[in-house]
This record gives structure tokens, C-alpha cells and sequence, in this order.
């Protein structure tokens, strides 16, 4: 039996080195997810995240439901995932069913939710889910129709969890306390290790990745590979060879993502950086990559190639002939 916390941006900030020292592992809130809003990300989330991925904490996530219908939790968990974008998890995703407001819709809707939930989150690659009270799992969630894959994790604020089906997760407080946390703590038994995903010497390696990788974000770079995911293995012959790396993503086997969606490249397919062949100069063809101005709005993209007719440090001012279309940061241009 292991133990562990969950926290969310109500927590604060929170001291992961003083945590890891009691807690074997952390599931943290990711945000919530609404009917007709985008989903909501936790204020804490990307901090909590890299601290624990840094730290080498078993990591899992949860994201709390406002959903009443199926479609819209569909079309909200694919949002989700366009926004984790690979990230590496050692743990589930787990969607959090407690919301009194969805009740109305009755366990068979509420089920099915659940259903299509996991099946999406699996579908990625990660371990799918389901937080719950006992109350929830007794009388709005029908577990029997699930996949023998999914992992359940029951709340029950009692001396013993009396789930009477197979669970891997308990959470037996909302009232604890932990160094390097300020306020109560939402606790945790886990009974089931095999849900935390370990390297072979069963040990969750830590995230030094970030540290010893090569380039940075901002850096230019050709490459005669290139990748569809930061977890392909599959390398791709690119039309476009070189580009700016607009975000990375430590501990993946391509953690350079180029221009925000050309593709994936790692240290083996980069071939040299910053050269003198991808400098934008005044009078350079271009492709536009992100159509976002350089003074933050967004324009609309009408042609696929144009022209650099001034240069000024990160600023381009772009257009077709000499007929200007607007100023734009060099980041979001790519040279053709």
C-alpha cells in the first residue's frame, strides 16, 4: 500500500520536495470541464506539474465534470488532450463524477460518460479513470459496463472503504496535513501499484531530461527527419526542413516541437541550428505558421506564401507584392 495526496490551485504553492518525503505519489487537478465554456485549466496546474515531474513523483491527473451530455464531454476530453499534447504521465487520468448538478441526467447518460471518457483518454496512450464517491458508484454509476482496464478511485470519509467491486484508490480525508503544504489535504491509500508506470528497476526515474537536452525554445534548427508526436517512433521524410522550436516537451522521445504544429524532432534528426539558410531576411518568400500579429490579435489567413517587406529584429511586416498585410514576430513566419 502506497500513500498519496491530491491538490489543485486551492492548495497554493506547494513545497514538492517536502511532500515527496511522506507521499509516494500526487494526482493533481487538472481543471474543469463545462457544457459551453472551454474547459477550465487549474491555476496551479503547470507549476505542480513540472514540480513533480522534476522531482520524480508518480504523477496523475483528475478533471472535474460539469458535463450534462455525452457529446459534450466527448468534444471537451479531445480539447483536453490537444492541451496535455503528450505530456508523460505515470499515472491515470481520472474523470471526477460528483458534481450534483449532472445528477439529473440519470446513470445510464452518466455511465456512458464515463464509457467514452476512458475510451478517449486510452486511445492517447494514458490510463483512464474514475473518481467517485460511494454514493455515486452505488446509485449514478454503473462500474459493470466498464473495461477491466479502468482504474476506480472511491472517496469515503470513513474508518474503511466499503466499495464492495475492485478499486485502486482510496481516499479516506479531506482533512490531512502534510509538510510543505498549507491548509487540509485531500489523502490517499493505493492498493494497486500496477496503475503507476515504472522504469525496469522499478524505480519512477526522474525528469532530468530538460537539463541536458541540446537546444532551447527560440532556437532555429534543420533536420532531415521528423516526427508526428513526441512519442513516434516513426520517422517522416519533412517537406520543410528547417524551423523554429516553439515548445518542448522533457522526458518524450521528440521533445522539440517545430512552429507550434509542423511536427516533432529530436537531437538525433537536428542536423545544425540557427543557420544562416532559415535567417529571415527582407525579401524572403514565407509561410505563416501561427496567424497572430505582432501586437497579440489574430488576422485572417488568406494566402499560403508572402512576403517579408521590412525587417526589424523579431518584427516582420509581412504582405503579397508590396500591398502590406500586417507585423508579425518572426516566430510565427517560417522561410519557404
Amino acid at each position: 500500500m502506497l500513500k498519496g495526496i491530491d491538490v489543485s490551485g486551492s492548495n497554493g504553492i506547494i513545497d514538492f520536495t517536502k511532500v515527496k518525503k511522506d507521499n509516494n505519489f500526487v494526482i493533481l487537478k487538472l481543471g474543469n470541464i463545462y457544457d459551453d465554456e472551454k474547459f477550465y485549466i487549474d491555476s496551479k496546474f503547470e507549476r505542480n506539474y513540472k514540480e513533480c515531474q522534476k522531482l520524480g513523483i508518480p504523477t496523475g491527473i483528475y478533471i472535474y465534470n460539469y458535463c450534462n451530455s455525452v457529446e459534450t464531454l466527448k468534444k471537451e476530453i479531445k480539447e483536453v488532450l490537444e492541451y496535455l499534447e503528450d505530456r508523460v504521465l505515470q499515472m491515470p487520468i481520472y474523470l471526477d463524477m460528483e458534481d450534483k448538478s449532472i445528477k439529473v441526467e440519470g446513470k445510464e447518460t452518466l455511465t456512458q460518460q464515463c464509457i467514452e471518457f476512458t475510451k478517449l483518454i486510452e486511445a492517447e496512450g494514458y490510463k483512464a479513470g474514475i473518481y467517485a464517491n460511494l454514493d455515486w458508484f452505488k446509485n449514478y454509476i454503473d462500474t459493470s459496463k466498464f473495461d477491466k482496464n479502468v482504474s476506480i478511485w472511491v472517496a469515503q470519509y470513513y474508518k474503511k472503504c466499503e466499495y464492495e467491486g475492485k478499486y485502486d484508490i482510496w481516499q479516506y480525508s479531506s482533512d490531512g496535513s502534510v509538510d510543505g503544504i498549507s491548509g487540509r489535504v485531500d489523502m490517499n491509500y493505493l492498493y494497486n501499484e500496477s496503475i503507476i508506470n515504472k522504469t525496469s528497476d522499478g524505480e519512477v526515474e526522474e525528469n532530468n531530461q530538460e537539463t541536458k537536452l541540446k537546444y532551447k525554445v527560440g532556437d532555429t534548427v534543420s533536420y532531415n527527419k521528423i516526427y508526428s508526436s513526441s512519442t513516434s517512433t516513426t520517422a517522416l521524410n519533412p517537406l520543410i526542413k528547417s524551423g523554429k522550436i516553439t515548445k518542448i516537451y522533457p522526458g518524450t522521445h521528440n521533445p522539440y516541437l517545430i512552429n507550434n504544429s509542423t511536427g516533432f524532432v529530436n537531437d538525433n534528426c537536428i542536423t545544425n541550428n540557427s543557420s544562416s539558410s532559415s535567417i529571415i531576411k527582407k525579401g524572403d518568400k514565407v509561410k505563416v505558421v501561427n496567424a497572430i500579429q505582432y501586437d497579440g490579435k489574430s488576422f485572417a489567413k488568406y494566402y499560403d506564401i508572402y512576403n517579408v517587406i521590412e525587417i526589424n529584429g523579431d518584427r516582420a511586416v509581412i504582405g503579397v507584392g508590396n500591398t502590406v498585410t500586417c507585423a508579425i514576430n518572426t516566430k510565427n513566419i517560417q522561410k519557404i
